[in-house]
């Protein structure tokens, strides 16, 4: 433990089944108990490592005798870097799983053959893998690319509703109708056309769109997520925010 106490499960997970069922990776699991007591040498700082370079490089002269310490911040640290480096199609099949069943308990509005196609779940994970932790993240974190947001975030609404709001949006949905190329250029070009002549910011737009149509405040690039949804499911989801946001927060 980092406090260099002796592992317990009265203080965590002991065992690798345990990590494994938490979602770390084989990978991110042997590079992390490799670099437990093992270095490469002086002046190395690499610390990510695949299984064929470990095979090539770890010895047992280069083990210390000191006690290690298990600092589960850099086994998701580790984690991450895989996750980074990953190749696109590996990840999407890693991922069906996960996705294959929530789908199976929660269904979706959205189609289920676009959905679950190569080109869509690549990129679902190309647009988010610099924000997951963990594979099974891409379908759970980032469910609003399967399922319609079951709410909004709170404080998004306080900060970010205001009683002109409904009615902006309403106006500027016909603007993404007529788009016949629904992607992150148009949808961007669009939106800044829409509020100049209102002397509106981007963010009078931008901001209630995020939430209607992912929950969240937060999340990756507006334009490129709302490209990725498509502009049916975009344009069904503003719909149904509005109406199910009658007041200002």
């Amino acid at each position: 433990n980092p406090d260099r106490s002796k592992l317990s499960k009265r203080q965590g997970d002991v065992a690798v089944e345990d990590y494994i069922r938490k979602g770390y990776s084989s990978d991110a699991i042997v590079n992390f108990v490799a670099l437990l007591g093992w270095n490469e040498g002086e002046g190395s700082e690499k610390e990510v490592y695949s299984m064929q370079e470990l095979i090539d490089r770890f010895s047992l002269e280069r083990v210390g005798k000191a006690g290690a310490i298990f600092n589960v911040d850099k086994l998701n640290w580790l984690e991450k870097q895989y996750i980074k480096e990953r190749p696109a199609e590996k990840l999407v099949q890693s991922i069906r799983p996960t996705l294959h069943t929530e789908l199976e308990k929660r269904g979706t509005m959205m189609p289920l053959d676009r959905i679950t196609s190569d080109e869509y779940l690549t990129s679902v994970v190309e647009l988010m893998r610099e924000r997951v932790g963990f594979e099974h993240e891409f379908v759970t974190f980032s469910s609003y690319f399967f399922f319609e947001p079951e709410s909004y975030e709170e404080e998004g609404l306080k900060k970010r509703w205001n009683a002109d709001t409904n009615d902006l949006l309403r106006e500027f949905l016909p603007y993404l109708e007529s788009l016949e190329v629904f992607s992150s250029e148009n949808i961007e070009t669009c939106l800044k056309e829409f509020v100049a002549p209102k002397g509106l910011k981007a963010a009078a737009i931008i901001h209630p769109l995020r939430l209607l149509t992912s929950g969240f405040s937060f999340g990756p690039s507006l334009y490129h997520m709302l490209e990725v949804l498509g502009k049916e499911t975009v344009i069904r989801r503003v719909l149904h925010g509005i109406e199910k946001i009658t007041v200002p927060a």
